[in-house]
């Protein structure tokens, strides 16, 4: 949780004497903010605050909510305005040299623009009237952050790359048309003897809580593999970019699984293959490979009328390292 502190000594000049150190000095929607009120002054014996956060563009208005964090503080409302002060014991009588006081300021949670915090403490010397007391004073100017955009896409944007269905299925490559799904066009490269990839450019996208291999990702696009095991029914699907998360979406899987309907070893150039090949309706999604090996080959599988020639980048697309 982020802190904002106010300091006010009584060492500052007379008409700013209090003053706040907010870091960054931006807030985000919704943020919530950790508030310190801390006064110093050798000659107090009792102590008391005001605050009041206001949008820039609207000094009439309050701007989030202020809530308190202890028995010391408490908030005091009046239509649509809102404070925040000491309570009698709060005063502290006969604490000296200095005191804080602390509570809870949630941002927010649309645009307002720039928020300023305007304060007042009071360094009192406890004799029962004003004579004699200090009063410092300041404000904040607190800037919202810039919106961040996460990655944005439905379950409509889901589609199986060898059946352009929309839907998924274990062993099928698939991809995901959306927003802000990446910063950067990044694409998988092949390392022998290493597992595909699951971070490519900052990317993760995970399948029912299991990271999917990705062979390429874009800001409009990202193309993954569906991992083994994915179970029947709606499954999540989570893109996550640089850290930030889309919401999640359930995409139901192809009506037709895919399904292993081959699987054989293939000698080539003297290395075996065990090619496991994955059919969707009919028509070929995937080939694993449990050997990682660029080649140029022709394969036909048992039964059928037609070679499928697997040139070398289409292999390493598929391939999977052990």
């Amino acid at each position: 949780m982020k802190e904002v502190a106010l300091s006010a000594t009584a060492a500052r000049p007379t008409q700013d004497r209090a003053g706040f150190d907010a870091g960054s000095g931006v807030y985000a929607l919704g943020e919530k903010v950790h508030v310190r009120v801390v006064i110093e002054d050798p000659s107090a014996k009792r102590w008391g605050f005001q605050l009041t956060a206001r949008p820039e563009s609207n000094p009439d208005a309050s701007a989030g909510r202020l809530e308190t964090a202890g028995n010391d503080t408490q908030v005091i409302s009046s239509c649509l305005l809102q404070w925040i002060t000491h309570t009698a014991g709060g005063t502290r009588l006969g604490s000296t040299s200095s005191v804080t006081f602390e509570f809870d300021w949630t941002a927010p949670d649309s645009a307002f623009g720039p928020v300023v915090f305007y304060a007042a403490a009071n360094a009192a010397n406890g004799n029962g009237n004003s004579d004699g007391d200090r009063i410092y004073a300041s404000n904040l100017r607190l800037a919202a952050a810039a919106a961040v955009q996460r990655p944005a896409f439905t379950s409509s944007g889901v589609t199986e790359i060898s059946t352009g269905q929309a839907g998924i299925a274990p062993g099928a490559w698939v991809s995901i048309a959306g927003s802000d799904v990446a910063d950067q066009v990044a694409y998988w490269s092949p390392v022998q003897g290493k597992q595909l990839e699951t971070t490519v450019g900052k990317v993760i996208v995970k399948v029912n809580g299991v990271a999917a291999p990705l062979s390429l990702v874009s800001p409009a696009k990202v193309t993954f593999l569906v991992p083994a095991g994915t179970p029947d029914g709606d499954v999540p699907i989570v893109v996550e970019s640089d850290g930030r998360v889309s919401d999640t979406s359930d995409c139901a899987k192809s009506l037709c699984d895919a399904r292993i309907l081959q699987r054989e070893v293939v000698v080539v150039s003297g290395a075996e293959l065990d090619l496991a090949t994955r059919f969707y309706r009919e028509r070929p999604v995937s080939v694993e490979l449990n050997f990682v090996q660029p080649i140029r080959a022709l394969w036909q599988p048992v039964g059928a009328q037609q070679q499928h020639r697997f040139d070398e980048s289409r292999l390493q697309l598929l391939l999977r390292g052990h």
